[in-house]
């Protein structure tokens, strides 16, 4: 049959785990209000998609692949398909509207896309390394800039959290008063942010070595890295904070597999707090809820 239970984790080609990071994706691609706001083409950079420009037509075509791509992953076994066409919709968005194109978006479709075309279990590892390469990259250039080893980069970004407010998270709120921005830009002094940007250059080397590594303690540093994130900027930042957490269940040996109720722990525990948090002005608790979930899974097994 192709239809399947939305609880479901076994298929042929993926493993357990890997089932569950897609299906997670998918939903927090939905519940995120992602899925509703692909856009038109505007001055396409691929001159093949010039015939679609301005057309209404486009961004409803994307957000029906979008809907097909989540259900074939949650309702049916076509869990590698449905990972593909999520993927491509979100590729044919920014595609078609350079400006709709973000870094969480990019990194959200290629993981997707990865498992997607994975054939054996063993090449789920194109996930973690590529994850790594992020991270590594994010860290050599921040090393390289005077700004960012100096503190006045993390300061001046500071002030302006002050001065906005939260930034913009998938539910649409922003602008509200951010404390913690208000409070770091009173009493910070260059010593402290240069600290701060130090912490998060060397977190992004270590997280990053960890994920080429392969290593089970990167989730739950991973985890406090975007903890962090999200508790500085209000915002998950569309979809990287949740798709950076989620991978990393990737690390976790034998999650999701087996019968036992402590065997799906991580998994539930992150779909009942996505679906409880459609909003998502604030993130936290889905990441401490998927990080606790992930690094604790195994503690449930006997």
């Amino acid at each position: 049959m192709i239809l399947r239970s939305p609880a479901s984790l076994a298929h042929p080609v993926l493993s357990p785990r890997a089932v569950m990071v897609v299906k997670l994706l998918a939903l927090a691609w939905a519940v995120t209000g992602q899925i509703t706001v692909y856009p038109q083409v505007r001055v396409p950079p691929l001159a093949l998609l010039a015939a679609f420009e301005g057309s209404p037509a486009w961004p409803v075509a994307l957000t029906f692949l979008g809907v097909l791509g989540v259900l074939g992953v949650w309702l049916t076994g076509l869990v590698r398909t449905g990972a593909m066409v999520l993927a491509a919709s979100i590729g044919l968005g920014m595609a078609g509207d350079l400006a709709w194109f973000s870094n969480n978006r990019a990194f959200t479709a290629v993981v997707l896309a990865l498992l997607g075309l994975a054939q054996t279990p063993a090449q789920e590892r194109w996930v973690p390394w590529q994850c790594g390469v992020v991270f590594l990259g994010a860290a050599f250039d921040k090393t390289l800039s005077p700004d960012w080893r100096s503190g006045r980069f993390l300061a001046t970004f500071v002030d302006g959290l002050a001065d906005y407010g939260l930034l913009w998270s998938p539910g649409g709120y922003t602008g509200g008063r951010h404390c913690l921005a208000e409070l770091a830009a009173a009493w910070g002094t260059p010593w402290l942010f240069a600290a701060a940007s130090w912490l998060v250059i060397l977190g992004e080397w270590a997280i990053g070595v960890g994920f080429l590594l392969r290593h089970r303690a990167v989730v739950t540093a991973n985890a406090a890295f975007f903890v962090g994130l999200v508790l500085l900027t209000g915002s998950p930042m569309g979809m990287f904070a949740f798709a950076g957490t989620i991978v990393s269940l990737l690390l976790i040996d034998g999650l999701g597999e087996g019968r036992r109720l402590g065997d799906h722990v991580g998994y539930w525990a992150a779909v009942v707090v996505l679906l409880g948090s459609p909003l998502f002005s604030q993130a936290l608790v889905v990441l401490v809820a998927v990080a606790v979930a992930a690094t604790y899974d195994r503690a449930f097994r006997t």
